[in-house]
């Protein structure tokens, strides 16, 4: 299941996409959200504004799709009030330096269930 800024970033896209004649539909692959004008593509949202980004990761299957296939990655960004829609390609990002950082995360709801009473 989504998670719910990923949900309202998406529902955000597809809304200006479809406005602008684009061909929007639900990926047929695990590793993608979505496949825009017939390229897959992944979504991205943050709730701050692009000047204020910290970053963006992909998945390892994501990277290491980007090493074999160029794909589309659309950052949103400010999903709380005027939201910004940049598309980034995902060869071009791999030419940026990076660094592979692997971390257990546990959700609120997670974290509640483990409270100590």
């Amino acid at each position: 299941m989504p998670h719910p800024i990923e949900e309202k970033a998406t529902k955000i896209l597809i809304d200006y996409l479809e406005s602008k004649g684009h061909k929007v539909e639900k990926s047929d692959r695990k590793t993608f959200d979505l496949i825009i004008n017939g390229k897959y593509a992944e979504i991205k949202g943050k709730y701050k504004c692009f000047k204020d980004l910290d970053f963006i990761s992909l998945s390892d299957r994501q990277y290491q799709e980007a090493l074999k296939n160029d794909f589309d990655i659309y950052l949103v960004c400010d999903l709380e009030n005027t939201p910004e829609i940049h598309k980034i390609s995902s060869r071009k990002l791999l030419k940026q330096r990076t660094r592979r950082i692997t971390s257990y995360e546990f959700d609120k709801s997670a974290i509640k269930n483990c409270l100590e009473k």
